[in-house]
């Protein structure tokens, strides 16, 4: 039996085999854009946590000035003494 193909089963034949690299390229590209997006994703948060980090860092040292500045007024020192009665 000799295996005759008629126009239509060549065309879609045709159609087939260039539809498989044409989605392998798609699933190429969506995986690399996908990794690119990650990647800068995580690059952003990176940098948004060190500017967090070091906005905290510098409110603790502003803190802890002005707690010393604190601790050497006059004024403040004379409360250290002061007695409170409860009512």
């Amino acid at each position: 039996m000799s295996l005759r193909l008629n126009t239509f089963t060549k065309i879609v034949g045709i159609i087939v085999l260039l539809l498989i690299p044409i989605i392998a390229l798609y699933w190429f590209s969506n995986k690399t854009s996908m990794d690119v997006v990650m990647n800068e994703v995580e690059i952003s948060m990176h940098k948004d946590l060190s500017y967090f980090a070091a906005q905290t860092d510098e409110t603790a040292e502003r803190l802890a000035k002005s707690g010393l500045m604190i601790t050497e007024d006059i004024n403040v020192r004379t409360l250290e003494f002061l007695e409170i009665h409860p009512i």
